[in-house]
């Protein structure tokens, strides 16, 4: 399957072009461990006190972004189940 070079491609394509249109970087966050699924170290909470806000070209350009992925990510679930179904999984 193709499933790496998916996620490498949409990885890309976030970069290319949603990303780098945010303008002022985000600082990275620093390593923080993770225990467990449950331990989140308060990510959320921190990106929220960042009071970060994006326009509406900035939005924009997402959405077209994330349609295009979705749609991309329907056909090729679809491909998966027809594969699944011809070989009796």
């Amino acid at each position: 399957m193709q499933l790496e070079a998916w996620a490498w491609e949409g990885h890309q394509q976030a970069t290319a072009t949603v990303y780098g249109a945010l303008g002022i970087p985000i600082p990275k966050e620093p390593e923080v461990p993770v225990n467990s699924c449950a331990d989140d170290n308060n990510i959320g909470q921190r990106m929220l006190d960042k009071h970060i806000q994006v326009g509406a070209g900035y939005q924009e350009q997402a959405a077209v972004v994330v349609e295009e992925r979705l749609a991309q990510a329907a056909i090729r679930l679809a491909m998966i189940l027809n594969d699944a179904a011809k070989s009796g999984l």
